[in-house]
């Protein structure tokens, strides 16, 4: 990459594919992955010997060992085994999870579903943590972005969806300081998508002299989320975005339309065949998803398209045909939910309070408020890969009128060059011309409050608030005499504290004795740039205004568990390192029998009888050894050298191959 190139990076770290891309001279370019591809999947493996692979190579152990490809960590980050939220998802995966003692580091059977990050992937007798899957996705990206800028990257800007919760947002950023990120802020992934609408838009003279009111909808394969954010016109100075309101589902997403198609098939099947789903094997099933996720991609562009597994049971081949009719019936009611979810981000816009049921179904719905937003609405911008599908974009043409939909940046990489854009301009200051920089004042989802009396959630930060934020509030004793008290931080948008998330508890000690209502403690509530969140309390009669801050929350991990993880992440990446320099010296030594080969098919030896005989021994070598390390393979390719040495010597000097470089196998 020529020119100034920014030295932080923005990543897309998605549910199903993951994305990285860098301001460069002036421009965003999307940085490829180490296969060449603009994007990874989002997943990874580990073979017998515990070797891991990410991405693509991952993908390739999905049919022969399911159990041992991980997938899904943003699903499962920051949540406990235990959320009901994950209940409906736990058969449709083909690894194993396991509720988790984090005490004890062991396997418990005591559910708590107030405990964050107690899930665990089991391989074998292993146990892999989301925040490590997610920070091992995030070491790909950061080592493939080091080899293309050819220097060290520490600062990125990570993305999740706007509707993450505290303990995801800690765990994912946890995540990024494992990668060996030491510079990390988290940005919403809707904010992002309009960035990167923001900084081409910024490069349009005209267009950036008007102001502009955006809706992203941005639907991937794991979560779904709209916001709207209002692009005021530019000065010399730049522009102002502001996020207006945001609203979405962390559990929505192109996974859940795969489950539909594949569930159909399998039903129609049984039915035909008269099969127990019982009875049909793990190997058929997974091709049978693997399908299913071709279909949705196919039906983009297709009327119809035919689903073939052949042998699904016993003799039997599965074939079906499936019409875009169809799958827009059984995938309905989750283009339906996201709707909801839109109407009540545009109810927010001005002032209204969803409410949802547990279906997704907005309870409260405002039909003036949501037509009074509709109709300040200027731009509708489609994100996120599901976002091709044709009944969405209907749906969307029909609530907000076709002239306004629009996919103006690729929906695969719309998110990470947002990032890029906003690490350029926040974390390394590589924005140069200021006409084109862009200012972003993003939000905070949900309220942030405590429990008070009777168990009624008081927010301290009400949703939609401008971040970073610091809000105080005064609060008093329950009872006579009380000396200390326990506070309970929850998020939420209900108005009793069990039907929101808690996030953590700590006791504030040392009040003096004094009549209910007396005493006044000041609780403090600070939400940074990333929408993590701090908390401390303090009594303000006291003479030394004690002060405490939140240091057991159940959604954080341990300084000692990131330690850990960065321990466990760099001993993978000695390990990925051996393993790369055994498969290049394999691959030189694979390489150097082919050579001599050509060359005793050539005519350029005497004896072909005894060069066929080395090289056939040489060949067996490499087939009985797959495994064999760095070292071995260089002996064998000195071995080689050596016996044909005398073999062209006796074939009256003919030109002698050196064998390759590593650099020319590479």
């Amino acid at each position: 990459m020529s020119g100034k190139t920014s030295d932080a990076i923005g990543i897309d770290l998605g549910t199903t594919y993951s994305c990285c891309a860098v301001y460069s001279n002036g421009n965003i370019e999307v940085i490829p992955n180490l296969e060449g591809k603009s994007t990874t999947p989002s997943v990874v493996a580990f073979d017998d010997n515990n070797n891991k692979l990410v991405g693509d190579a991952a993908l390739f152990k999905k049919t022969s060992d399911p159990t041992a490809v991980l997938y899904d960590a943003k699903r499962l980050i920051g949540r406990s085994f235990d959320d009901p939220e994950l209940a409906k998802f736990m058969n449709t995966w083909s690894f194993k999870l396991v509720r988790f003692d984090l005490k004890n580091k062991c396997e418990s059977s005591i559910a708590d579903k107030d405990i964050f990050d107690n899930i665990r992937y089991k391989v074998k007798d292993r146990y892999h943590e989301p925040v490590g899957l997610s920070a091992y996705i995030l070491i790909y990206l950061k080592e493939a972005a080091e080899l293309k800028l050819n220097k060290k990257i520490t600062k990125a800007v990570v993305t999740v969806p706007a509707h993450f919760k505290d303990s995801q947002r800690s765990s994912t950023k946890s995540a990024a300081i494992i990668a060996g990120f030491t510079e990390v802020r988290l940005l919403n992934e809707p904010t992002a998508a309009a960035l990167a609408y923001g900084f081409y838009r910024g490069k349009d003279v005209n267009a950036r002299q008007n102001s502009e009111t955006v809706l992203v909808f941005d639907l991937g394969g794991g979560t779904f989320d709209v916001s709207c954010l209002k692009f005021e016109s530019s000065t010399e100075e730049g522009a102002l975005a502001e996020t207006l309101a945001t609203d979405g589902d962390t559990l929505l997403g192109g996974r859940d339309f795969d489950h539909e198609i594949y569930t159909y098939c399998v039903d129609h099947f049984c039915l035909k065949h008269k099969v127990d789903k019982a009875q049909i094997s793990d190997k058929s099933k997974r091709r049978l998803r693997i399908e299913a996720e071709k279909a949705k991609r196919i039906l983009s562009t297709a009327q119809s398209t035919t689903i073939n597994v052949d042998y699904f049971f016993s003799e039997h081949d599965l074939c079906l045909e499936l019409t875009r009719p169809k799958f827009v019936q059984l995938c309905e009611k989750y283009f339906n939910r996201a709707m909801e979810r839109i109407k009540g981000c545009l109810m927010t816009i001005k002032g209204g309070k969803p409410n949802y049921d547990n279906s997704g179904c907005l309870l409260n719905e405002d039909k003036n408020l949501i037509e009074k937003s509709k109709k300040d609405i200027d731009r509708v911008l489609l994100v996120g890969g599901s976002s091709r599908i044709p009944c969405v974009i209907d749906k969307l043409n029909q609530m907000f009128g076709q002239e306004k939909v629009f996919m103006p940046v690729n929906p695969d990489e719309a998110v990470a060059i947002g990032a890029a854009y906003q690490a350029a301009l926040i974390l390394s200051s590589d924005v140069t011309n200021k006409s084109e920089s862009l200012l972003l004042m993003d939000t905070t989802p949900m309220d942030i409050g405590v429990e008070t009396a009777g168990g009624i959630f008081t927010p301290i930060i009400k949703g939609n608030s401008t971040i970073p934020t610091q809000k105080k509030q005064i609060f008093t004793t329950y009872s006579d005499n009380q000396t200390s008290v326990q506070i309970n931080i929850y998020e939420g948008n209900r108005a009793m504290v069990k039907d929101n998330t808690l996030l953590g508890s700590f006791s504030l000690e040392g009040i003096p004795p004094a009549p209910r209502g007396v005493p006044q403690i000041e609780i403090c509530c600070v939400v940074d740039h990333s929408g993590c969140l701090k908390v401390n309390a303090r009594d303000i009669s006291t003479s030394n205004k004690n002060e405490l801050e939140i240091t057991d929350m159940k959604t954080k991990l341990s300084d000692e568990d990131i330690e850990r993880l960065k321990k466990e992440a760099e001993m993978f990446a000695e390990q990925d390192k051996k393993v790369r320099e055994r498969v290049e010296k394999r691959n030189e030594y694979d390489s150097a029998v082919f050579m001599y080969k050509k060359l005793v098919d050539e005519g350029k030896v005497n004896d072909k009888v005894k060069a066929n005989e080395v090289i056939a021994k040489h060949e067996k070598w490499l087939i009985e050894n797959p495994e064999a390390d760095a070292e071995d393979c260089q002996e064998r390719i000195k071995h080689l050298q050596n016996e044909f040495i005398g073999l062209m010597q006796q074939g009256g000097g003919a030109a002698q191959p050196q064998g390759p470089e590593v650099e020319e196998v590479n």
